[in-house]
This record gives structure tokens, C-alpha cells and sequence, in this order.
């Protein structure tokens, strides 16, 4: 007669009750300190584009706070989850779901209330060439939220309109025809918006190996600022920025899309060469 020795025991190794408490406790203040940073951003966001925006007070401030209540519910489904696996004695890597919640999802989630800066940047750059250019001038600043901005100009000694869409199909109409005056203040807002560009793209890589959540927030942000750039430049049959750029100069638009990504790659590239040069 043979006897079947059946193997019970468990590849699960349970961790001791302090452990768990612990690391409860640790996964709680994770979320509330990451929800109270994300919070605060959002309310400085708020608070640096209020003057100029357009939209109902009371909608633009529950909109703006939708990001870190997404991104709260997010953190603690996972935080459970990962407590949860924990407590069961489940070892868990850094797993791919994790990397693309915590590094993608999350900062591309609050990245949208970064599109009021990058609005309010790109009309800066358009009224700081405005003020340039035109003596006697009052300028006024609106912003719909999370769509686009106007410039607004009145001239004593003429009457100067200038109306630009900031973002996705925008449009400029300017009374008084002059082209390089006009072509400058287009290339005003574009401009503005290749320096935010490179300069996240910078602190992305500054930041990726000490704080890669960060890195990840940096990321997201240029990524929203260059997409929404090529997209107006290869807009067809809309009076953007760009295809006003390309009238005034006789430049074909293309030209702006292949500068838009070329430059922050040649940037990218010299400060991969130079940290070369440093290490060697």
C-alpha cells in the first residue's frame, strides 16, 4: 500500500502584524502627502490665472480640482491593493502596472491643469511683443479655461485688434496690417512656448534619477505643450498662429512643425554630450 504525501505547505510568507501596521501607516501618508502637493498646485494654478479667466468662477475651480480627486482615487486603489498583498505575504517588484499609474497616468491626469499656465505663458509672450511694439496701448488678458486665451489691444493713435486662440484651432486677426510687426507679435506666443518646452524637457531629465514621480509630472507637461504646437501647425484651413507665421514670412508650415521638434531634441542631445564630456 503506498501513501501520497501531499505537500501543504505555502510558498506565502505572512509578514508579522507590526510589519503591516507599518506599513499601512506608510502607505496613508504616501497618499495624503501626494494629494495634499497635488492640491496645493492646483490652488496656485488658480490663483495665478483667476485675474485673467473668462469662465465662471465656480466652474473653473470644480473643474480644476477633478485632477487630484482622480488622481486621489487612483493612489488608493492601489494603496489596498498593495496592502492588501502585503498582509497575504505576496512579494511585489515594481510591477509595469505600477510604473505606468505612477509615472504616466497620474501626471498626464494633473498635467490638464498645467494647460491654463501654458495658455496665460503663450498670451504673455504675444502681450509682452505687443508692448514692444505699440506706444500708448492698453492690454487685457482673457482666458477661457482649459481652452483658450485672447489677447485684447486698444491704441490710441490706432485702432489694434488682435484675437489669438491659444490653443488647439486658434486664430489671429490683426486690423492694422503690418507684416513684421504682425509677424512679430505672432511669434511671440509660439516662442514662449518652445522655451516652457525645453525647459520642462530639462527638468525632466534633471530630476528623473532623484525624483522620478516628478520627473514623470515634468514630462507629461512638455508633452502637452508640444503636442498641442504641432497640432496647430499642422492644422490645415485655420488661421493660427502658425499658418499666420507662414503667411507673413512665405515660410511653408511644415517648417515650424520640423523646429518645433527639433529643438528640444538638439537640446536634449547637447546635454547628453556635455554630461559625456563631464564624466569622461
Amino acid at each position: 500500500m503506498s501513501v501520497k504525501v501531499i505537500n501543504t505547505k505555502s510558498n506565502l510568507n505572512f509578514p508579522p502584524l507590526s510589519d503591516c501596521l507599518r506599513r499601512r501607516e506608510r502607505l496613508i501618508k504616501e497618499v495624503a502627502l501626494s494629494t495634499f502637493v497635488e492640491l496645493s498646485a492646483t490652488f496656485a494654478i488658480i490663483l495665478m490665472t483667476s485675474p485673467f479667466i473668462v469662465t465662471p468662477m465656480h466652474l473653473y475651480v470644480g473643474y480644476s480640482l477633478c485632477a487630484p480627486i482622480v488622481n486621489l482615487a487612483l493612489r488608493i486603489l492601489y494603496a489596498c491593493e498593495d496592502y492588501n498583498d502585503f498582509k497575504n505575504g505576496k512579494v511585489k517588484s515594481i510591477s509595469f502596472r505600477r510604473f505606468i499609474l505612477n509615472y504616466c497616468i497620474m501626471p498626464c491626469v494633473f498635467s490638464i491643469n498645467y494647460l491654463n499656465i501654458r495658455i496665460l505663458l503663450h498670451e504673455l509672450g504675444h502681450a509682452g511683443m505687443i508692448a514692444l511694439l505699440c506706444k500708448d496701448r492698453s492690454l487685457r488678458i482673457a482666458i477661457e479655461a482649459f481652452k483658450r486665451g485672447s489677447v485684447q489691444v486698444i491704441c490710441k493713435d490706432r485702432s489694434l485688434r488682435i484675437a489669438i486662440e491659444a490653443f488647439k484651432r486658434g486664430s489671429v486677426q490683426v486690423i492694422r496690417e503690418c507684416c513684421v510687426k504682425d509677424a512679430l507679435i505672432v511669434a511671440g506666443g509660439p516662442v514662449v512656448d518652445i522655451i516652457m518646452n525645453v525647459g520642462l524637457l530639462i527638468a525632466a531629465v534633471k530630476s528623473a534619477k532623484k525624483r522620478p514621480r516628478l520627473a514623470g509630472y515634468f514630462l507629461a507637461c512638455s508633452l502637452i505643450t508640444l503636442s498641442s504646437n504641432i497640432e496647430c501647425s499642422l492644422a490645415s484651413g485655420t488661421s493660427n498662429d502658425f499658418m499666420r507665421l507662414s503667411k507673413s514670412l512665405n515660410v511653408p508650415p511644415i517648417v515650424f512643425t520640423v523646429c518645433i521638434v527639433a529643438i528640444p531634441v538638439i537640446v536634449l542631445y547637447a546635454m547628453r554630450k556635455s554630461h559625456g564630456v563631464k564624466t569622461q
